[in-house]
């Protein structure tokens, strides 16, 4: 499949917008709930241990999930192994590779906003704190260029040219 340099350059200028926006709404909602909360000392009844270990331990879950589909996709790559040898060809593995990713931050900006939700919920610092970390790994899984190439074992130089237009 052809993709020209203009759409290729488009998809991923899309793929980095939706990380920008997952992590906005990650954070907005965090202090959408620490604004509100604030306010309010009382937690509600029988969500304290669900604050303080379920969060936590929701994000703890996502992080490995997190990390570990991209070596799911490393194992598919030899599917792709033919079809790297141009830049044109990138058009054919850039929708594995933003698949890849959304479903990674997703898991990853679920378990902070039910995080943050308990937070709200309890009142638990440890569900704060579970946000922050959901919130610092998120912005850290940004999509790279670096990453696009090893993952299907590219030449850095060639995924950047196409990217670029």
């Amino acid at each position: 499949m052809f993709m020209d340099p203009a759409n290729l350059a488009s998809r991923w200028r899309q793929l980095q917008i939706i990380h920008v926006a997952l992590c906005v709404a990650l954070a907005g909602a965090a202090l959408l709930h620490y604004y509100l909360r604030s306010g309010d000392a009382g937690a509600a009844q029988g969500l304290e241990v669900a604050g303080r270990f379920g969060g936590p331990g929701a994000v703890l879950f996502a992080l490995i999930v997190a990390w570990t589909l991209p070596q799911l996709v490393l194992r598919r790559r030899e599917a792709f192994a033919g079809a790297v040898d141009t830049g044109a060809n990138l058009g054919q593995i850039l929708p594995q590779y933003q698949s890849a990713k959304i479903i990674q931050w997703a898991a990853v900006e679920g378990a902070g906003m039910l995080s943050s939700a308990l937070y709200f919920l309890s009142g638990e610092v440890s569900s704060l704190a579970a946000v922050a970390i959901a919130l610092g790994a998120l912005a850290l899984r940004r999509p790279t260029v670096s990453e696009f190439a090893k993952m299907f074992g590219i030449a850095e130089q060639m995924v950047e040219r196409a990217f670029q237009s």
